[in-house]
């Protein structure tokens, strides 16, 4: 049964990995990692749940707020909204297959991304979730992504994506590992400036947390498919990856490194200026530690 499965024993990363290049939207897969990654730990869950309240700014009381959720870690946003009565849930699960199930607190749309934020309705969206974006969303079709988006919230309606550097030299990677991210995961730029010219005030705000991890643990991280800017490793070259990292490595059983998230957040004027015209961006202080 699904306790007893979730109680036992991880399964090896490989065949982690192998799932994930399968199916790479698929939500079972990525709650049976994370059960296991060092991203499970509760610090690190409870730095993204603190910097998520901060930056979608839920009003508790009043009217009733849609929140849409396009991450891929449904429980997170579920703990955001903890408590507040006052909010609707709409979680979008990537599929070429246009359907809709909900209750009186949650609906789920299964939908192209592109296509749902395209749909014609009158404005309707108080705050948006994106994780990631560039993974699900083709980078050629990130400004009609936007613009559709633009449309269908309401004026303070706030979209926050949640993203990490491009630089990602401050991971223990190694240099396949560099590169691919490099080549598959764009500057926040990218997501700022077109935000920005279809009509949204854009603020970015990084964060750092110190994070200490049983240097095993790590490698199982990045073999597992942990990473999506790296699921297109070849098996060959994720192997060699992680045996120049152990080698390198030198039998020290912990690895120190900072983690770096990158909020950007884009509100709607309620003025309805037709362009967005303020990018502001800044360093968060040092959350803490997670280890």
């Amino acid at each position: 049964d699904v306790q007893n499965f979730y109680a036992a024993p991880p399964p090896p990363p490989t065949m982690l990995r192998r799932w994930h290049k399968m199916i790479p939207n698929n939500l079972g897969y990525n709650a049976l990692r994370s059960s296991f990654s060092v991203y499970a730990r509760p610090e690190y869950v409870q730095f993204k749940e603190d910097l998520l309240k901060q930056s979608l700014a839920i009003k508790k009381e009043g009217k009733e707020q849609v929140v849409c959720d396009f991450s891929s870690h449904p429980e997170l946003l579920d703990a955001v909204v903890a408590g507040n009565s006052n909010t609707k849930l709409t979680r979008v699960i990537q599929s070429k297959e246009a359907s809709n199930s909900s209750d009186s607190k949650h609906e789920v749309v299964h939908d192209d991304f592109v296509s749902f934020a395209q749909r014609p309705k009158d404005p309707w969206i108080d705050r948006v979730v994106l994780e990631d974006p560039a993974y699900d969303i083709p980078l050629k079709k990130m400004s009609d992504f936007f613009y559709g988006l633009h449309h269908q919230m309401k004026a303070d309606g706030r979209v926050v994506i949640v993203t990490r550097p491009h630089d990602c030299r401050h991971y223990p990677f190694f240099s396949a590992a560099v590169d691919l991210w490099a080549a598959s995961h764009p500057p926040v730029t990218f997501f700022s400036e077109r935000l920005q010219k279809v009509g949204f005030e854009v603020r970015m705000k990084s964060f750092d947390m110190l994070m200490e991890v049983d240097t095993q643990d790590w490698l199982d991280e990045l073999e597992s498919g942990s990473f999506r800017a790296l699921k297109d490793l070849e098996d060959s070259e994720m192997k060699n990856g992680i045996e120049y990292l152990d080698s390198i490595i030198g039998g020290n059983p912990h690895l120190v490194f900072e983690e770096k998230l990158v909020m950007i957040t884009g509100t709607k004027p309620a003025d309805g200026v037709p362009m967005g015209t303020l990018i502001v961006q800044e360093e968060g202080p040092p959350y803490g530690h997670c280890g």
